[in-house]
């Protein structure tokens, strides 16, 4: 039925077998946890746009966000014993929510950030390397990002629309003007 549709989680039975999901999320939480092999060397650039140095990484198949990282950012001393990859990562978070720059991710207020509602960002995969970037910060003992909506964080938490629903608010809504039509319309 449509209730069941609406209800249904991403990644219904009738989509991916219950086995089969339940392997892919033992797996992936095996790999995710484990924190052995050698760190991967991360030299990084303040002076460029730091979205669009991480994007080249982390579209690179061969980079495995569950390793630990070592940064460096160029032309500065200092040896990464946890601080500068928190900086790193701090950085890039705030990064994601940036508005008005070269690649936009995220649209509205802090606090009811939505993703951007734009094809060439979606069928390029950016929201997916968003993901590992956020996935790769919080494996690294840094926190993810602040500021999304919490019906934005309940869809991706749950998975269920109506979740989604539960929470949104007319400060979801990034356009102004139709925030305040659909407000006088209420």
């Amino acid at each position: 039925s449509d209730e069941d549709q609406w209800n249904a989680p991403l990644a219904s039975s009738a989509i991916v077998k219950a086995e089969d999901a339940l392997s892919s999320l033992n797996s992936f939480t095996t790999q995710a946890v484990k924190r052995f092999g050698c760190e991967i060397d991360l030299e990084v650039d303040r002076e460029n746009d730091l979205l669009k140095q991480m994007l080249r990484k982390y579209k690179n198949p061969g980079f495995d966000v569950t390793r630990p990282l070592c940064v460096e950012f160029v032309g500065e001393a200092g040896v990464d014993a946890g601080g500068v990859t928190r900086e790193f990562f701090h950085l890039l978070m705030e990064r994601l929510k940036k508005q008005g720059v070269s690649v936009n991710l995220f649209e509205g207020q802090v606090g009811h950030l939505v993703p951007i509602n734009n094809y060439d960002v979606l069928s390029g995969g950016l929201f997916v390397q968003a993901g590992k970037m956020i996935l790769h910060s919080i494996l690294n003992d840094c926190h993810g990002v602040p500021g999304l909506s919490p019906a934005v964080v309940s869809y991706v938490i749950s998975g269920r629309r109506d979740a989604a629903v539960a929470h949104v608010c007319v400060e979801d809504i990034p356009d102004p003007v139709l925030a305040e039509h659909l407000t006088k319309v209420c």
